[in-house]
């Protein structure tokens, strides 16, 4: 559990947030209907064929004349009837400018929102791919993106569109990732009995990567859902300013041990860099700081120097043991404790310079190994 006690999340929960990712990826675009006049209108969302066509037309025809062209290509039906024949674009592009500016100007801001649509698709496509139901429906696909059907034909627009081509090749390097991981596993059943400790040790790693990155797919699409409904902020951070969702406290432990065994992650390694840079800058004020004492020093030993009074021998002045005692006794003594270091400097001490570090041997075990000598049947070692 998150200190912010966020719980995880299913995928029943998240699921209407990935409408308009499932309708890119089948039936392969958006619609929405518009009524002009007392006619029903579908407009849906570009295909990729229509932006090459669009740049065309721009830098040749009016504006006007530009955007009632490309309302035609992107009109899907017109009262309830699906335009199949691309004869009828013409009859519909001359109705389209028959209209006023302003109703061509509200039916272009229709075909923006449904671009935006698409761009806000993309950027969480990648949340949708970690999820099971991804990878389900790909396999229900076949590895295939879904082409257009229109009454019971293929229809012309069997491009991909931008959500298909990255969801297809998400998927494709997953398949061939399960692949490689499947393999491996059969090669590492097979050198097990030859090299049991080995064995052990890949199967524990192969273990613990599985771990680290099914928690990191939780955490990710947990946060998704959790931004989407407003509990958390862009960056991830609720209300009161704290991070969340977090990783538990067993991954964290997981992570810990990684760690001391030497086995530094994207994390470790940003905080390692952050520390070098910190040492180096407090090394290199370390030695300026030295350099002002030094010269602070020998001003104040010339000044000294200078005083003629300072030249004569002091006059030294001491106590018996009785005269002590007697002093000690009108005013006595008090434990004080003295501290010879600043802050900055124990707390660089303790935190950066003489902070515990990961294990790193210098040495494989079979190096070790191989090291050791060999003895004849009978001999000892001593």
């Amino acid at each position: 559990m998150s200190p912010v006690h966020l719980p995880h999340t299913i995928y029943e929960q998240r699921e209407p947030f990935y409408a308009d990712i499932l309708r890119f990826l089948d039936p392969g675009f958006l619609l929405h209907r518009v009524r002009i006049n007392g006619i029903d209108i579908c407009i849906r969302s570009p295909f990729p064929s229509d932006y090459l066509l669009a740049e065309h037309l721009s830098s040749r025809e009016k504006e006007k004349e530009w955007l009632c062209k490309f309302l035609s290509l992107c009109t899907w039906s017109v009262d309830h009837h699906i335009i199949t024949d691309p004869n009828l674009n013409r009859r519909i592009f001359l109705c389209y400018k028959s209209l006023r500016s302003s109703s061509l100007t509200s039916l272009f801001g229709v075909l923006r929102g449904l671009l935006s649509r698409m761009k806000n698709s993309v950027q969480e496509l990648g949340i949708f791919s970690q999820e099971t139901y991804s990878r389900i429906l790909w396999a229900q696909y076949g590895g295939k993106y879904s082409s257009v059907i229109v009454q019971g034909k293929l229809s012309p627009y069997r491009e991909m569109n931008a959500v298909q081509k990255m969801w297809t090749y998400y998927n494709s390097f997953k398949d061939k990732e399960e692949r490689d991981t499947k393999e491996w596993i059969y090669v590492r059943t097979l050198l097990s009995p030859h090299v049991s400790k080995s064995g052990r040790n890949w199967a524990e790693q192969d273990k613990n990567r599985a771990q680290r990155m099914e928690e990191e797919r939780r955490i990710s699409i947990d946060e998704f859902y959790y931004k989407k409904i407003g509990v958390l902020d862009s960056k991830g951070f609720d209300r009161e300013g704290v991070k969340g969702p977090v990783k538990s406290y067993e991954t964290l432990a997981d992570e810990f041990r990684r760690w001391v065994r030497g086995e530094l992650d994207d994390h470790d390694h940003a905080v390692e860099k952050f520390k070098r840079e910190l040492r180096e800058k407090w090394e290199e004020g370390k030695k300026k700081r030295e350099g002002y004492r030094q010269q602070a020093l020998l001003a104040k030993k010339l000044e000294l120097e200078e005083e003629p009074g300072l030249q004569k021998p002091f006059k030294m002045m001491g106590y018996t043991e009785g005269q002590l005692s007697e002093i000690l006794k009108k005013k006595p003594h008090r434990g004080s404790t003295i501290i010879d270091r600043q802050g900055s400097s124990y707390i660089y001490e303790k935190w950066i310079e003489n902070e515990p570090q990961p294990y790193k041997r210098e040495k494989s075990l079979q190096d070790d190994v191989e090291q050791r000598s060999r003895l004849l049947a009978g001999e000892s070692d001593g």
